[in-house]
C-alpha cells in the first residue's frame, strides 16, 4: 500500500506539472524511506505551483492517517478562490476526467 501511495502522490503533482523529486527533494527522500525503510512519515504541507495553470495551490500529504481529511474551511482555497479538493491518493488520477474544482 506505501508504493501504491507514494505513486499515486507524485502522479497527482505530476498531472499539475510538480516533479516532487526535483521540487521537494527532502519530502521525497523522506517519502522514500516510508516506503523503502518503513519509517514514519508526518504530515507536511508544501505550496507547489500548478505549472499548467500557474496558480498555487495547498497539497497536504499524509499518506497513512487513521485521521480523517481537513475539510477545506468556508469553502475558500488560496485567495478565496473556492477551489479546495480532497484527493484520495489510494487510487490513482482519472487522466481524462476534468476537475472539478469546486468540490469538497
Amino acid at each position: 500500500m506505501r508504493e501504491v501511495s507514494f505513486a499515486n502522490i507524485q502522479r497527482h503533482l505530476n498531472e499539475r506539472g510538480v516533479e516532487l523529486r526535483r521540487t521537494y527533494p527532502d519530502i521525497y527522500t523522506r517519502l522514500r524511506a516510508y516506503v523503502e525503510k518503513d519509517e514514519p512519515f508526518l504530515p507536511v504541507t508544501i505550496y507547489p505551483r500548478n505549472n499548467l495553470t500557474g496558480k498555487i495551490f495547498t497539497c497536504i500529504i499524509m499518506p497513512e492517517s487513521s485521521e480523517s481529511p481537513p475539510s477545506p474551511l468556508s469553502g475558500q482555497g488560496l485567495n478565496g478562490s473556492g477551489t479546495n479538493r480532497i484527493i484520495d491518493i489510494s487510487t490513482p488520477p482519472n487522466i481524462n476526467a476534468t476537475p472539478n474544482m469546486n468540490s469538497s
